[in-house]
């Protein structure tokens, strides 16, 4: 190879890494390249919800604890959740959900 193209080829091969790793993250959220995200606020949702807004946002790891209610509207609904709502953590951290069940 003639050493006057070599900028050219090194330049090319850069721009053909690039396009690569772009297509390999499309269609992932945006804080995925970094391992990080915000954590949606999901209390007050039901939990099936709950569970897709999370994994939109990369978490995979979901602990559902179901807590007793004498009420029957709040079956399935989220009690509480940790790490809380707008907290900024790994998406491999586990994302625990309290989640009325109810048991008249």
């Amino acid at each position: 190879m003639n050493p006057g193209t070599r900028p050219l080829a090194r330049l090319l091969l850069a721009a053909a890494l690039a396009l690569a790793l772009a297509l390999a993250w499309a269609g992932q959220p945006a804080s995925a390249a970094s391992g990080r995200a915000t954590v949606p606020d999901v209390k007050g949702k039901q939990v099936k919800v709950a569970l897709r807004m999370l994994k939109q946002e990369g978490f995979d790891n979901v602990n559902v604890i179901g807590v007793d209610t004498d009420k029957r509207g709040l079956n399935g609904v989220v009690q509480s959740q940790i790490p809380p709502a707008g907290a900024e953590v790994h998406t491999n951290a586990t994302v625990k959900l309290s989640v009325y069940e109810y048991s008249p």
